[in-house]
C-alpha cells in the first residue's frame, strides 16, 4: 500500500503519474476533467491507475491520492460529494462505506453532530465542511474544514468525533476497515 499523498495538478503540465494497480483520489480544492468528467471539491474517483492519470490532465486542483498495489480490476467509479452511495455499519450512524476493493476502502463521515467512532484501518481523511477531532496522541487534533490528516500508523485504532452538525469528510481506509461506536 502506498502512503496517501497530496498532489497539485495544473493545466498544461504533464498528467499525473500513477504507479499502483489502482488509484483512489479525492479533490480537495479546484476542479479536474472536462465537461463530461468534471470533478470538484469532495468528489472522489477510484479505478485502475492507467484510467485515472489522463483524468487529472485537465484543470487545476489539489488532490489527496492513494496508489494501491492491489486493485479491484473494475473500471473507474466516480463518487460525488453529495452522493449517498454505500451503506453504514449496522447500528452506527454518520459513517458510510461508499466503495471497497482489495486495495482499500473509501468512507464518507458525517453528519450527525457529536458522533464518535473508533476506526481501525484509517489511512487518511479530508474534511470538506465542519470539523472532525482525531485522537492520535495524548491530545486531540482538530481537522477543520478544508483540512486533512494522514495516519502515521494506519493499523492503529483511532477515535474520531464529528465536531458539529455540518461535518462532512471522505477517508481512505484499509479494505478490512473496522468501525465501532466510541
Amino acid at each position: 500500500m502506498g502512503t496517501p499523498r497530496f498532489v497539485e495538478v495544473r493545466s498544461g503540465r504533464p498528467p499525473l503519474s500513477l504507479a499502483g494497480r489502482e488509484t483512489a483520489l479525492v479533490v480537495l480544492s479546484g476542479a479536474l476533467g472536462d465537461a463530461a468528467t468534471r470533478l470538484g471539491p469532495g468528489d472522489a474517483v477510484v479505478g485502475p491507475s492507467a484510467d485515472l492519470g489522463p483524468l487529472a490532465a485537465g484543470g487545476t486542483a489539489t488532490l489527496l491520492v492513494e496508489e494501491r498495489p492491489d486493485g479491484g480490476g473494475a473500471e473507474r467509479r466516480r463518487i460525488g460529494r453529495t452522493d449517498l452511495a454505500g451503506a453504514g455499519p449496522p447500528g452506527i450512524t454518520g459513517i458510510r462505506l461508499v466503495h471497497r476493493t482489495p486495495g482499500g476502502s473509501l468512507l464518507r463521515l458525517g453528519p450527525p453532530p457529536g458522533a464518535r467512532w473508533l476506526v481501525t484501518g484509517l489511512r487518511a481523511v479530508a474534511v470538506f465542511t465542519g470539523r472532525l477531532r482525531i485522537y492520535e496522541g495524548v491530545s486531540p487534533r482538530e481537522i477543520p474544514e478544508g483540512g486533512w490528516f494522514v495516519a502515521a500508523e494506519p493499523s492503529r485504532t483511532l477515535p474520531l468525533q464529528a465536531g458539529n452538525d455540518s461535518a462532512l469528510a471522505l477517508a481512505f481506509a484499509a479494505p478490512d476497515v473496522r468501525v465501532v461506536l466510541g
